[in-house]
C-alpha cells in the first residue's frame, strides 16, 4: 500500500520506487556500452533493424538470454528502445547540423 503524498517529493520518490527499468551490464556482454555498439553499427551503415538484429544475434547476448529466459522480453525491449532512440537522436542531430550549415 502506498503512503499518502505529503509533499511533491513524496510523489517523485514513489514514482522512482515504481521504476522497473532493468539495467544490464552491456560492457560485459558486448565489450562496450550499448550506445557505443549502436553508434559503431550506424557508422558501418547498419539501419535501425539491422543494428537491432546484429546486437540480439551477438553470442554473449544469446548466451545470456539462454541462461535467463525470463529476461528475454525485457532485454529485447530494452535493446529495441535503445537502438531506436540512438538512431532518432542521430537523425535529429544530423538535421540540426544540416540546418546550421545551410544558414
Amino acid at each position: 500500500m502506498e503512503k499518502p503524498i505529503e509533499n511533491e517529493w513524496d510523489e517523485v520518490n514513489q514514482q522512482s520506487d515504481k521504476s522497473t527499468i532493468k539495467r544490464y551490464s552491456w560492457k560485459k556482454l558486448l565489450g562496450e556500452s550499448l550506445t557505443q555498439t549502436i553508434l559503431r553499427l550506424k557508422k558501418k551503415g547498419f539501419d535501425v533493424n539491422q543494428a537491432f538484429e546484429e546486437i540480439v544475434s551477438n553470442e554473449n547476448v544469446l548466451g545470456y538470454l539462454k541462461q535467463n529466459p525470463l529476461e528475454r522480453r525485457n532485454m529485447l525491449k530494452n535493446i529495441r528502445i535503445s537502438v531506436s532512440a540512438r538512431y532518432g537522436e542521430t537523425k535529429t542531430a544530423d538535421k540540426i547540423m544540416s540546418e546550421v550549415e545551410d544558414a
